[in-house]
């Protein structure tokens, strides 16, 4: 009876229908999160915990991390809707005092240039503290929110390099950071020192001004795909690129072109010359407020100058009359010497 009853099940599994196939892209396993031995700052680490992050700090920069943990809540659910990426585990976001710390506490060495940096293997981003950076540079929250897209898209690759340009040029331009500055970056180049997307795939230039054209041309890159074929496009390739599609054949579907029919299209796109009439309003506006400051400087110059022609005429009539008095004085004094000299006579009557 047992054994029939056996028969029968492997009957009614073969008569089962088969499972359905797996979807293109499967998320990696989740990653194990590693915690490397990091040197602490003299004061000891400040910890703030959020939703998805922990951010560790000095002391002197508890406001700061209280603001980065708030942004990191904020952001990356968006960013992870918008690409279509989980969020797997929490990022630890260490905000270094200085630059020796900046650099001293990262797993590898950094580029001297670089503002932040993320690991995402280890859910690692490092920041630079407010009191070393520059002036002139980018926000830090727009500087987490790039780290934020590196982890990200890292993360969803697993142990597997995403290519160069497509993990920088993503974070660049959901970051916000291309516009008329990157633009005017690279056509500066243009068109013979463009760079080959071919050989981004692997690393940028350790040149800092080659590595910067590289940045402003994957995120131009990715703007145009975003604008060209949509935004969901792009979450789209990286999870494609991610299950292991080649980079052809994920462009090919999310576009219906090959790479090198990608990147003509877009290196055609420099030689419209409409791209020119931004760049020629910028140098007629200088030339015009040149021009305008040349005239005011005249301007002012010519007023000041009547000004003082008034004042010195001013001043010569002021010692004219001056004189004149002096003069008048100088002859009643001589009338009243010579009165003085002449005989005394008396007048009868």
């Amino acid at each position: 009876m047992v054994a029939l009853f056996l028969l029968l099940l492997q009957v009614l599994a073969l008569l089962m229908p088969t499972a359905q196939a797996a979807p293109a892209f499967e998320a990696p396993q989740h990653l194990q999160v590693v915690t490397p031995e990091l040197p602490a700052p003299s004061g000891g680490w400040w910890r703030e915990d959020g939703l998805y992050v922990q951010v560790y700090s000095s002391t002197e920069d508890r406001p700061t991390s209280i603001r980065l943990a708030r942004a990191a809540n904020e952001q990356l659910p968006r960013l992870s809707e918008r690409l279509g990426l989980p969020i797997r585990g929490n990022t630890r976001i260490y905000l270094a005092a200085t630059q020796k710390d900046f650099l001293s506490i990262q797993p590898g060495r950094p580029p001297d240039w670089a503002d932040g940096t993320a690991w995402p293997t280890m859910g690692l981003v490092f920041l630079r503290s407010p009191s070393i950076r520059s002036g002139t540079a980018a926000p830090l929250e727009q500087v987490l929110v790039h780290e934020l897209v590196h982890i990200l898209v890292g993360q969803a690759f697993g142990k597997v390099d995403p290519p160069h340009w497509l993990q920088e040029g993503l974070a660049s331009y959901i970051a916000g950071e291309t516009g008329p500055e990157r633009t005017a970056a690279l056509m500066a180049h243009l068109p013979s020192t463009l760079l080959r997307f071919k050989d981004l795939e692997e690393g940028f230039p350790s040149d800092p001004i080659r590595a910067q054209l590289a940045y402003a041309q994957s995120g131009d890159l990715i703007a145009w795909l975003a604008n060209r074929y949509g935004d969901a496009s792009l979450g789209e390739l990286v999870r494609r690129t991610a299950a292991g599609d080649p980079m052809p054949v994920a462009l090919r579907a999310i576009s219906g072109g090959s790479p090198i029919e990608l990147e003509s299209m877009w290196r055609a796109r420099w030689e419209d010359p409409w791209l020119r009439v931004p760049e020629a309003l910028a140098a007629g506006a200088v030339a015009t407020l040149v021009g305008l400051g040349v005239l005011a400087y005249f301007r002012i110059r010519r007023r000041n100058q009547a000004r003082i022609e008034r004042w010195e005429r001013e001043e010569n009539q002021v010692f004219l009359r001056a004189a004149q008095r002096r003069a008048m004085l100088e002859q009643e004094r001589a009338w009243r010497q010579a009165r003085l000299r002449q005989p005394y006579r008396e007048y009868l009557h």
